[in-house]
């Protein structure tokens, strides 16, 4: 019988998708070119590292670090990031 125990996504942000991968999540980075939707990986957030994330931060405070974090992992990337 397939596990239910379903674990909260981080907050959704603006061209990103969070992918079930392993014990954690992959964060994708999320763009359309010549009509087609195309994703690429930036970093996996760990299970336990998103737990520690989740007892520190709530609500706007969770969504910012997010937010932060992704910034982050595109500039580690040299993916360009808009101000």
């Amino acid at each position: 019988m397939p596990q239910t125990d379903r674990e909260e996504k981080p907050p959704p942000v603006a061209g990103i998708d969070w992918v079930r991968k392993g014990a954690g999540w992959d964060c994708k980075l999320v763009w359309f070119e010549n009509g087609e939707r195309r994703r690429t990986y930036l970093r996996h957030l760990g299970q336990k590292r998103w737990h520690q994330i989740q007892a520190e931060f709530t609500g706007d405070e969770l969504a910012a670090y997010i937010s932060n974090w992704i910034t982050e992992q595109k500039i580690r990337k040299g993916i360009e990031v808009k101000s």
